[in-house]
């Protein structure tokens, strides 16, 4: 699991006008903000929409907050996170799963996977109301 919070305090530069870093540690920096920002994006749209799910419990939304909760319409709640390229809740139940995470999602994108109890669903982001 990654916490963008740990990376505030890494210095890309100095009063001095370097970093402080040698070529390849600055690049590795680099490349890291990158891939932050990234999940950053990939998640945003999930947090500033709804997620539609269908499957064998039936339909219900969720509402993927910024703080890493999420609640449903149905009473299902949990935590969010990202670990690595895979988008991941745990249920306040313990039941969890993680899916690839999604990139350029936008709202009426569809597609299929597991919810967390393992059951094959569909995912439909739509606009949060």
């Amino acid at each position: 699991r990654i916490d963008p919070g740990k990376f505030a305090a890494i210095p890309f530069w100095s009063e001095a006008g370097s970093t402080g870093f040698a070529k390849g540690e600055s690049f590795m920096i680099v490349q890291i903000a990158a891939a932050l920002l990234l999940q950053g994006m990939a998640t945003d749209a999930l947090v500033e929409n709804a997620l539609r799910v269908s499957g064998p419990e039936g339909e219900y939304t969720v509402f993927f907050d910024a703080d890493g909760s999420y609640t449903t319409d149905v009473g299902i709640a949990g935590n969010w996170h990202v670990d690595g390229d895979r988008f991941c809740v745990e249920r306040e139940s313990g039941a969890a799963n993680c899916q690839p995470l999604m990139a350029d999602l936008a709202v009426g994108d569809s597609w299929t996977g597991q919810n967390a109890n393992g059951d094959d669903v569909t995912f439909t982001l739509i606009a949060r109301e």
